[in-house]
């Protein structure tokens, strides 16, 4: 299982923009003291990688070259198992809502445009081996590939218990107010794109 603060990372990752560790500290809203030991755990767990430095975004007082390293998710489907597997082991309230947001990513159409139908196959593989998508319904909409089609994790969101006792849980709420924030601080002048209806 990983924490919550480590399911937020991999939210944070799933633009492919690749971010510092200073970064990812501010959408977290904690100390970067404290996120390095985070971030090697999941770079043990082969999720996430370092990618090559580059010159840093972050404001510096006194003029000079400054880098910095970015995070990113990592683009194989063994990562991308282990992503799903651990998601749905932290986080079964939220896990239809997490699902929806991976599903439309720029990490997952990076992943489809490398790999094809593989990648859907398997994220139905890690679905199926748990005992919250066991039910007949989701069973029929896993073997069809339709499952994590964006309307169909609406419905099936609509549809299930243990959503419907926290529709606007911690890691809901978190990702809209830090999507705010990201596109206030690191994105400007993207700042009017479309971002998911939350309601």
């Amino acid at each position: 299982m990983i924490t919550k603060t480590q399911v937020k990372i991999i939210l944070i990752l799933l633009d492919n923009a690749g971010y510092a560790e200073w970064q990812i500290a501010q959408m977290l809203r904690m100390e970067e003291s404290n996120l390095n030991r985070i971030l090697g755990i999941l770079v043990k767990m082969g999720t996430i990688y370092k990618g090559k430095s580059r010159i840093s975004k972050r404001p510096h007082k006194k003029k000079g070259n400054y880098s910095e390293v970015p995070y990113y998710l990592k683009r194989d489907l063994k990562a991308l198992k282990k992503i799903i597997r651990a998601l749905i082991e932290s986080e079964r309230t939220e896990i239809w809502f997490i699902l929806s947001l991976i599903w439309k990513s720029e990490f997952l159409e990076s992943m489809r445009t490398k790999f094809g139908n593989d990648v859907n196959l398997a994220v139905q593989d890690e679905l199926k081996q748990d005992p919250i998508f066991s039910d007949t319904f989701y069973a029929n909409l896993i073997n069809q590939g339709t499952f994590l089609d964006p309307t169909t994790v609406h419905a099936c969101a609509v549809s299930s218990p243990s959503v419907k006792k926290e529709e606007r849980g911690e890691i809901r709420k978190w990702y809209e107010e830090n999507y705010l924030f990201k596109m206030e601080h690191f994105y400007p002048e993207e700042s009017k794109l479309k971002f998911m209806n939350s309601e």
